[in-house]
């Protein structure tokens, strides 16, 4: 929508009016509008049905039924007996609680079978 310059004077606050409505056309047209959902309605349509677990984003909700809800730990540390759902999970662990021991390699245990990691 065109707008006009009403003051620019450095001792003046900009101020730019709408061409071409009132201000209750104006607040008429803005309440009308489509609003975006908030997240607390995102959470309720994106729960999990089995464990009601919810999520903002449809992909992360995908991402839980397919590789965590009722699935056991895939991923095992190789210096310790911690266990991961999720891959990116078990390598924080390793950069943060093995690093020494790592030295830039990371060893982890995907379906009970040894990888390497960069």
């Amino acid at each position: 929508m065109p707008r006009a310059v009403v003051a620019t004077a450095p001792e003046f606050e900009t101020i730019f009016v709408p061409l071409g409505l009132d201000n209750e056309e104006e607040e008429e047209s803005s309440s009308s509008s489509t609003t975006q959902p908030t997240a607390a309605e995102q959470l309720a349509n994106n729960a999990c049905s089995r464990c009601n677990k919810s999520y903002v984003r449809i992909q992360h909700l995908r991402r839980h039924i397919k590789f965590e809800c009722g699935m056991p730990p895939r991923f095992a540390c190789y210096y310790c007996p911690q266990r991961c759902k999720l891959k990116d999970n078990l390598l924080k662990h390793v950069r943060k609680l093995h690093a020494v021991e790592a030295k830039g390699r990371f060893k982890i245990y995907i379906d009970g079978v040894a990888k390497d990691q960069p």
